[in-house]
């Protein structure tokens, strides 16, 4: 298998002490098994990633992105990875969909033990002591040691339904949520204590702690559930089914809504921040909200990352995932603008990972900073092109930056010294100038007119690029293509262009920042 880590080259940054939350800098990135939807969360380790892609484990560097070791080192698990890997003392463990449990010594990859469930194991382990729990898709619980893999319970506690999400460890109980929308709270004994019935199960179905709650999705509504006793304290209704789970911290839970936005409220339910102050991405949420480094997260479909301000919803930072270097093209030939995050964004030390659908992981560090301009490319009238300057009057720019990414609000387009009226696609990279045919709308004036785009990345760093174009009145129109077509002009988005670049040897290629 071809494994490569891909790497920003690190003279371009600066190392910083970590006093404030920084914007997140792209340091590295790792192509694992290229698959469309990766099923685990990676876990980080004693500065080690242990990341799931399909049916392969591999440990990964934090501080640079390198492959130590891969599990199996030839060939292929029986199943694929489903649930996310958890560490105790010199052992990594994992499972299968097959049903199979894995523990192997976290710095080399070699096997200790396995253990056969006969059901795949749907639930992420989690460690308490020197004991394992894990649950199935049958609707079982186990309870192993974790350093021999021998059982501790005399038999698995049945519920009888499939078991979802992550097992999650509180007071010394287990708690977990199963298909039929329940929470279930037991003992490390296996004895149960309680359950709670959520009206919906979730598609997201996973239970998250802040103080004594438990927080949690099901259908249209959030839930806050006692952790003490499985008593539901209070439930949010929304407009629209709730996709993903929420995040909590001591005093808040935040949950991203199909209108776009993470709305908050504190443990007693009130609201934070009202509908119209709510932080807002671009596009409907791809994955759960986190809240880590000073920042409250929000992915995005079509590949958006966003940084806000867990207390007022200020938005800090935004990103869009691209393809890696030679990514694969679509049928007709053309490589995607974006890819989807597919996985939650996993806290680490001094920044966050981010699981993506063309198999990579990719890890943003606060501690750096980003000092290169952002890359323009593509324009579109091109330069030096001789055209008629008659309304509707379009223009089309590629403007990217891979490492800290565009802020959409710095990018301006000029005409001469006349401002023209911009958006920014983020998904694609591109910053569009659409002026309709319309009301008192001029020609644009005969001769050598300069075109101009500036735009700024999150850092701070300013691209300020300017092209002449030849007007000619007397030329009959063109009509340009609409922008949601224009997707295609060169770059396709697959790091193409003035930073794209690939190096050998070591297993690695640079993207050429």
């Amino acid at each position: 298998m071809n494994v490569k880590a891909i790497w920003t080259i690190a003279t371009c940054f600066a190392l910083l002490g970590l006093a404030q939350a920084q914007t997140p800098v792209l340091q590295w990135r790792f192509m694992g098994s290229p698959v469309s939807e990766n099923l685990a969360d990676p876990l980080t380790h004693n500065g080690v990633v242990y990341f799931p892609s399909v049916n392969k484990l591999f440990a990964v560097s934090l501080a640079d992105g390198t492959l130590k070791w891969q599990y199996p080192s030839d060939g292929t698990l029986d199943g694929a990875i489903r649930t996310r890997p958890v560490a105790h003392k010199d052992l990594l463990l994992f499972a299968t969909g097959s049903g199979n449990l894995y523990a192997v010594a976290a710095d080399t990859g070699r096997l200790r033990w396995t253990f056969a469930a006969k059901a795949a194991i749907t639930a992420s382990p989690v460690v308490d002591g020197d004991a394992i729990y894990f649950g199935t898709g049958d609707g079982q619980v186990f309870s192993l040691g974790a350093e021999t893999g021998e059982p501790l319970w005399p038999k698995p506690l049945r519920i009888g339904v499939y078991i979802a999400g992550s097992i999650i460890m509180y007071d010394g109980n287990l708690l977990f949520t199963s298909d039929d929308g329940r929470i279930y709270c037991v003992t490390a004994a296996g004895q149960p204590r309680w359950s709670a019935r959520l009206a919906t199960p979730a598609i997201d179905a996973q239970p998250v702690i802040g103080g004594e709650s438990i927080f949690a999705v099901g259908g249209n509504r959030l839930y806050c559930v006692s952790a003490l006793s499985g008593r539901v304290m209070w439930q949010k209704p929304f407009a629209n089914d709730l996709q993903f789970a929420p995040a909590a911290t001591e005093e808040a839970v935040y949950v991203a809504s199909e209108d776009r936005k993470i709305y908050a409220f504190d443990h007693t339910g009130q609201a934070l921040w009202d509908s119209k102050s709510a932080p807002e991405m671009q596009f409907a949420p791809g994955g759960r909200p986190a809240v880590a480094h000073g920042y409250l997260w929000g992915i995005s479909k079509r590949g958006g990352l966003y940084a806000f301000d867990p207390k007022d919803g200020a938005l800090k930072w935004s990103y869009t995932m691209r393809p890696v270097p030679g990514a694969a093209a679509d049928s007709s030939g053309r490589v995607s603008d974006y890819v989807n995050v597919n996985r939650p964004i996993a806290s680490v030390d001094k920044g966050a990972l981010v699981v993506s659908d063309d198999g990579t992981l990719s890890y943003f560090s606060v501690a750096w900073v980003d000092k290169i301009a952002p890359d323009v490319y593509d324009f579109i009238p091109y330069m030096g092109e001789i055209m008629s300057g008659q309304p509707p009057h379009e223009v089309f720019v590629r403007v990217r930056d891979d490492s800290s990414g565009i802020n959409p609000t710095s990018v301006q387009i000029f005409l001469n010294e006349e401002m023209l009226p911009v958006t920014y696609d983020s998904s694609r990279g591109l910053a569009i100038v659409e002026i309709k045919a319309e009301g008192t709308v001029r020609p644009w004036p005969d001769g050598r007119q300069t075109l101009r785009i500036v735009a700024a990345d999150w850092s701070g760093n300013t691209v300020d690029k300017s092209w002449g174009i030849y007007i000619d009145n007397s030329l009959r129109k063109t009509r340009r293509a609409p922008a949601k077509e224009v997707g295609g002009i060169a770059a396709g988005g697959a790091g193409q262009g003035p930073r794209a670049g690939a190096g050998s040897g070591g297993g690695g290629a640079g993207s050429g920042r």
